[in-house]
């Protein structure tokens, strides 16, 4: 078969397609964005799903086939503060998938996704049920329900929702922030610690004002069933963010130029 003459000349050459393939693999790999990482001062090589995108429910886990996955917030990225958090990752997804506030589609992505990476690797359950506990909660018609209480690691919960708080602060402002962040996971409760009761309705008192403060600030995020947010600031050196994921647990995240104690 003989081709158009404009088809040999783009293999004519090998080393031109040899650098027409090359310029392309740049261009795909992001190596040619002028971006720096939302975390670092390293140079963005790739982008970063915030929240992670396994937060969010493929169709096939779905009733109805239904997109929750609608026009995710990216931010530019380097590989350490992207791929070598993948586990930090699925982390917080199982303890947001498993708290008992967690909405119909949180529940869901337990029931499919969660169970299927349990049914691949059975150890991933041992994290959360190792040093488990009976309690029993309050319902809003004053019912004492029984459930069960998990222990999880703080300083990792922390630090994720910290590097998510990040991202979309450079998100809102295309900057990163420098300064500290004062994380508050008002999903988790004390269990263990002498007097948890009054601090845990220390707590409650707590997230009960930041609701008030929150109640006319606008929400952010295409996907509110799985997550949605708001952001306040007043000025460069001071804001707050409220985060929902699967409806009703909520994160609070405190930006200050100060340090915290």
């Amino acid at each position: 078969m003989i081709l158009p003459n404009n088809r040999v000349q783009l293999t004519a050459n090998p080393l031109r397609s040899l650098a027409y393939s090359f310029t392309l693999s740049l261009l795909f790999t992001g190596l040619f964005m002028n971006d720096k990482c939302y975390m670092c001062d390293n140079p963005a090589t790739t982008k970063e799903h915030v929240p992670p995108k396994c937060l969010f429910p493929e169709k096939k886990d779905t009733s109805l086939n239904m997109d929750l996955r609608k026009n995710l917030i990216t931010v530019p990225s380097c590989e350490k503060h992207n791929l070598k958090k993948s586990k930090d990752d699925e982390y917080i997804l199982f303890c947001l998938v498993i708290n008992i506030l967690s909405n119909k589609v949180g529940l869901n992505q337990f029931l499919t996704k969660v169970l299927r990476a349990i049914k691949r690797n059975p150890k991933l359950i041992n994290q959360f049920l190792n040093g488990h506990e009976l309690l029993y909660v309050e319902n809003k018609y004053g019912l004492q329900l029984p459930t069960v209480g998990v222990k999880v690691d703080p300083v990792r919960i922390e630090s994720a929702f910290e590097k998510i708080g990040r991202a979309l602060y450079y998100h809102h402002n295309n900057k990163q922030w420098k300064y500290n962040i004062f994380v508050r996971p008002e999903f988790l409760l004390f269990i263990d610690q002498i007097e948890y009761k009054k601090l845990n309705k220390e707590l409650e008192t707590l997230s009960s004002e930041i609701d008030r403060f929150f109640s006319d600030k606008e929400y952010y995020g295409e996907n509110p069933a799985v997550f949605k947010y708001q952001y306040y600031s007043e000025n460069e050196l001071t804001a707050m963010m409220r985060l929902y994921f699967y409806g009703d647990s909520k994160v609070t995240l405190f930006f200050t130029d100060k340090t915290i104690s």
